[in-house]
């Protein structure tokens, strides 16, 4: 997804107060990476809403483009750590349902049934007459 800077413009709000999906982000941090413009207007939108914080953090000394690029680094790191752990949490579901998946066809089968009945009733010592269960 590119973005030109109207595009740019309209998501950097968005982005400050952090209502934005990753695509949009991803997509904004690559813009203004690349333009100057649009990487100023970032930098004085995300000073204006975290004002308060950063002059209580960096006091006198406060660095707009360093603050900004740390920022836009944090939030790519969890952006990428999200997709990682989707990605984990999907293999965990497939290993689970082809474990699941394993144990069905082998209790399924005509040979387990059998087995496990015959140790039924060898553990309960039962005895069965099947001339009983017959049609007269």
């Amino acid at each position: 997804m590119e973005l030109n800077c109207k595009e740019a413009q309209a998501l950097m709000q968005p982005y400050v107060e952090r209502n934005i999906s990753d695509r949009e982000m991803k997509a904004l941090i690559r813009h203004v990476r690349g333009c100057k413009n649009c990487r100023l207007d970032l930098e004085t939108n995300y000073l204006a809403e975290n004002a308060g914080r950063i002059l209580m953090e960096a006091g006198d000394e406060v660095d707009p483009a360093k603050l900004l690029e740390e920022d836009m680094v944090h939030m790519e790191w969890a952006m990428n750590r999200r997709l990682v752990m989707t990605v984990v949490l999907w293999v965990m579901i497939i290993i689970l349902a082809a474990i699941i998946a394993a144990v069905v066809a082998i209790l399924v089968s005509p040979e387990t049934f059998r087995s496990l009945g015959q140790g039924i009733i060898d553990f309960f010592n039962i005895e069965l007459d099947f001339d009983f269960w017959r049609m007269r």
